[in-house]
């Protein structure tokens, strides 16, 4: 490489990668196997959203659409979300939460609130808004939303 060393704990994906490890490392963790974090992120957005259809969930969580139907499918199976057929659309399901599935999502909260806390501890207030709006950036250009 022309003698040039190559510094990868100032690469940006190198650094995201890492700090996805500890997110998964913290909220392992705090949650001990209760649910994943797409699985976390279907419940919530199925508690804003309740009746949705499984296409437009995806979009909101971000799962492509083999990886959503395999959390939905999972959630499903243990109880924590319901299909139905919609009643404009036959060909069409749509997907809420069941009572275990919303007492369930609010036991957790708390420590999906402290994995946050945790994650960001060594930041002020005002880096973690500034983290946000950042992350929130590149990810709004790359999806084009």
């Amino acid at each position: 490489m022309n003698g040039e060393e190559i510094e990868i704990h100032s690469m940006p994906g190198f650094m995201i990668r890492r700090l996805h490890q500890l997110h998964d490392s913290i909220w392992e963790s705090e949650l001990g196997g209760v649910f994943t974090p797409p699985q976390f992120g279907v419940l919530a957005t199925l508690a804003a959203h309740p009746g949705i259809h499984q296409q437009k969930l995806c979009s909101l969580v971000a799962l492509d659409s083999s990886t959503g139907a395999d959390v939905v499918n999972r959630l499903i199976r243990t109880g924590r979300v319901r299909r139905r057929r919609d009643d404009r659309d036959r060909r069409r399901y749509l997907l809420e939460l069941t009572e275990e599935g919303r007492t369930l999502l609010a036991e957790v909260v708390p420590s999906v609130h402290e994995v946050n806390a945790r994650l960001t501890r060594t930041l002020s207030e005002s880096d973690r808004t500034d983290l946000l709006a950042h992350i929130d950036r590149i990810l709004s250009q790359e999806s084009g939303r």
